[in-house]
């Protein structure tokens, strides 16, 4: 993903330094970020524009929104409903408002219900399979007492950095009731920063529970979810993965050391989902508060590691026995590319993967090690008839059944995932897509493809919810990775909001032959070193219709190609409400390599129209591609009044900063060669002289008449004015004046523009590129009576003659 970002910048669409939230709510703190299926409870949000909040949109089933109270334009409480069988996650979900979307943050589920962390000094006792909220300050210690029974159970678990709130690192210590310190819970495998521990009690009694935050940087909206109770807390299980639709029995590593005791369960996989998916894990009717990551694949888990096994299939291990290694045999019914993929570390393991692939022979074929995490994953072509060994194994050899792996083995096909490119890593700017009524906005669409070169089809299915919505995109027989997407909403749509799938098809290719979808990454937590610590991932888009915006932009349709090592002027047409008085930034977004155009203009409130100037490189390709300008209100020198979108009471008016981006309609700009051509010229002059120089044309008939030529790149104190062609002319004659202290040397640079206007469109040529000239000392040119350079044996010959 730095790599999208990186083309982002150098496409011009990160951020401006002074970008700030569109208009519609923003949620900086929820009170408390946790909630429980057990029965209804509240959520206080704090923020700002909170008091015009009409909706909640969860992206998951599970929970309800029953209402929304406001206290404040800072403050509002939500009463949350979950059904009995919502997911015990973190359930990802927005703000609307009439004026737009808030952020993305996410309530957690626990399994419990809540206590509060109460304000008296001294522990706090905590009934079993609860869960406390409570904030941590510096080096604050929250302490609680529950009572155990002897040859119980006794688990705790930390809900602290997976809240998404901020970075809080928390630590656990657990005593006995006679004072013994038992032990002290850190980062885990399964939670990343968050603790956990589960233990048999060896005595009855209060056991005490201390949690502290670690590094001290917490601070009064630190807030951490502490579940204690006899709730199964697993350190792991095994194996990782299973058939979707079996029965499966899995063993837990349940104790809080080296060798945990195993448990053993039966689950049901679901029947309709195929990949990662976190399952719950319940003993005796109590639930683990997290759900445990899972595989569910459509095909079999390899059982007999002794016999090879045809492909797909996933083979299941632990780092055990002296050579600490796992060794599994393959076989394909066809030949053609597999990949062979690690599950351990992202699953929860401890293991840090080696692997490498054998032939029948013993030879290695390829050799893998970390990929995105610390599992491992490699490719090969495979043939049927041949068996390929897979050997694994920790690379600092650890064993032990915490060292657990599932390797998956599959022939590789083609996929796609669509996305909103992150513009900024520390923002969730432009993650969805906020259409004014009445209006356009651009979704700039990223398609990440493996093994797909084709044009796709990219469709987009919302409900009947947003009626008047419409979109449109260009072709996909352009290179690149981003897809300009317009959105437009009809004058009478109503604000409403729709969470939208996306399907990447194959162009002309049926619904069945789906490569892939939507898929954001949404950043909640960041740190140090441009490090992640909690993340949210979406698969469906936000698209929502807000309040009218007043002002409107268009861009005409160019009727000419911009000629390759040239330019074109593009004409912007601006609508405002009568009122409204801020000037426009207007930008041209994801043009195509090797195109240059401003990174702005600015049209004053007294312009309606304007003319963007592209220009193609010599280095350009001939090509077709959709572009798309967008506008956004700046503030000029002068105050600028407040307008409001709607003339209604309620409406507050806002600052010009404060209007979404808009666009114009996608236009089609092609890129061809250029009908201009020059020979470039070289020329010698001297310091205080007068020079002409010729430069021979080639046109070709459709060249706008007359042209005006000027020669750029020409050096200090050297002087040529323009000219102006006519259709006879096939060669333009520049007359130089070079001043006695023009500075001496040579210059590359020199090449000539010849200007135009075809329907109303200025349009460039810079024709003759690389010519040459060279400025002398008065009396030092070595140029023949004509002003040709001379060669150097010729410079010799004329020094000689001097000399003589």
């Amino acid at each position: 993903m730095r790599f999208f970002l990186a083309t982002l910048a150098c496409l011009g669409l990160c951020p401006l330094a002074d970008e700030i939230w569109a208009r519609g709510p923003s949620m900086e703190t929820l009170e408390p970020p946790i909630g429980t299926r057990v029965h209804a409870f509240q959520v206080v949000v704090r923020g700002s524009q909170l008091d015009r909040v009409r909706e909640v949109v969860f992206y998951r089933p599970g929970l309800k929104c029953e209402s929304i109270s406001v206290q404040s334009p800072e403050e509002i409480m939500l009463s949350i409903a979950a059904d009995r069988n919502c997911a015990l996650d973190s359930i990802p979900f927005r703000l609307r408002s009439d004026d737009g979307l808030s952020e993305l943050k996410t309530i957690t589920v626990s399994p419990f219900a809540l206590a509060k962390e109460h304000e008296q000094e001294g522990p706090q006792q905590v009934v079993c399979n609860s869960t406390v909220v409570g904030t941590l300050e510096k080096d604050q210690v929250d302490v609680y007492l529950v009572s155990v029974h002897r040859g119980e159970r006794f688990s705790g678990e930390v809900h602290g950095v997976r809240l998404g709130m901020g970075l809080l690192d928390t630590k656990l210590l657990v005593k006995s009731p006679s004072g013994a310190r038992i032990l002290v819970a850190d980062d885990s495998p399964l939670l990343n920063q968050d603790p956990c521990f589960s233990i048999v009690a060896e005595e009855s009694g209060l056991y005490r529970v201390e949690i502290t935050a670690v590094g001290g940087n917490a601070d009064a909206d630190s807030y951490y979810a502490l579940h204690l109770g006899d709730f199964p807390r697993p350190q792991g299980v095994y194996p990782l993965g299973g058939k979707a639709g079996q029965s499966i029995e899995i063993d837990l590593f349940q104790e809080h050391r080296a060798e945990p005791k195993i448990e053993r369960i039966k689950i049901e996989t679901a029947t309709h989902a195929i990949g990662t998916q976190p399952i719950e894990i319940e003993v005796q009717g109590v639930a683990c508060p997290s759900r445990i990551p899972w595989r569910i694949s459509g095909f079999q888990n390899a059982t007999d590691v002794s016999m090879p096994v045809d492909a797909p299939v996933a083979f299941h291990g632990e780092m055990r026995g002296e050579d600490g290694e796992g060794r599994h045999i393959f076989r394909v019914a066809k030949s053609g590319r597999y990949a062979v993929e690690v599950y351990a570390s992202r699953m929860g393991s401890l293991l840090d993967s080696l692997l490498s692939i054998e032939d029948p022979h013993g030879r290695t074929i390829v050799r893998g090690d970390d990929l995105e995490t610390h599992d491992s994953k490699v490719e090969l072509m495979a043939e049927p008839g041949k068996e390929y060994a897979i050997r694994i194994c920790d690379k600092r050899g650890n064993t032990g059944n915490l060292f657990h792996y599932r390797i998956e083995v599959t022939e590789c096909g083609p996929s796609a995932v669509a996305f909103l490119p992150r513009r900024d890593k520390l923002s969730q700017y432009r993650q969805t897509i906020e259409v004014p009524a009445g209006n356009r906005v651009l979704g700039l669409l990223g398609v990440q493809r493996d093994r797909v070169v084709d044009p796709l089809d990219l469709e987009i299915r919302w409900d009947p919810s947003l009626p008047g919505l419409a979109y449109e995109r260009g072709t996909d027989d352009r290179p690149g990775f981003l897809q300009p997407v317009v959105f437009q909403a009809h004058a009478d749509c109503q604000p409403a909001v729709s969470l939208v799938d996306i399907s990447l098809r194959r162009r002309g290719a049926r619904d069945e032959e789906r490569l892939g979808g939507f898929r954001q990454i949404v950043d909640l937590v960041a740190g140090p070193a441009d490090s992640l610590f909690q993340q949210a991932t979406v698969d469906q888009l936000a698209i929502a219709v807000i309040n009218e915006c007043p002002f409107r932009i268009e861009l005409e349709e160019p009727t000419v190609a911009v000629p390759i090592d040239g330019g074109l002027g593009i004409r912007i047409h601006i609508e405002r409400q009568t009122g409204f008085r801020s000037p426009l930034e207007v930008t041209l977004s994801a043009l195509p390599e090797w195109m240059e155009g401003p990174a702005s203009v600015t049209i004053s409130p007294d312009e309606s129209h304007a003319i963007l100037r592209l220009r193609a490189l010599p280095k350009a390709s001939e090509m077709e591609w959709p572009i798309v300008a967008e506008a956004r209100a700046s503030v000029g020198r002068e105050k600028q009044p407040s307008f409001s979108m709607r003339a209604a009471e309620s409406t507050p008016a806002v600052s010009p900063l404060d209007y979404p981006v808009v666009c114009s309609s996608l236009r089609e700009l092609k890129i061809a060669k250029t009908p201009c051509r020059g020979t470039p010229v070289d020329l010698v002059v001297e310091q205080g002289t007068e020079r002409s120089i010729t430069i021979a044309l080639e046109l070709d008939r459709n060249v706008p008449i007359p042209l005006t030529a000027v020669l750029e790149g020409l050096p200090n104190r050297v002087e040529s004015g323009p000219v102006t062609l006519q259709s006879s002319q096939r060669e333009v004659v520049f007359q130089l004046q070079i001043a006695p202290d023009a500075p001496v040397g040579e210059f590359r640079d020199l090449v000539c523009r010849l200007s135009s206007e075809i329907d109303g469109q200025p349009v460039d040529y810079w024709v003759a590129r690389g010519s040459r000239l060279t400025i002398a000392a008065r009396g030092a040119a070595n140029v023949d009576a004509s002003g040709r350079r001379l060669s150097p044996l010729e410079v010799l010959r004329k020094k000689s003659a001097k000399e003589e």
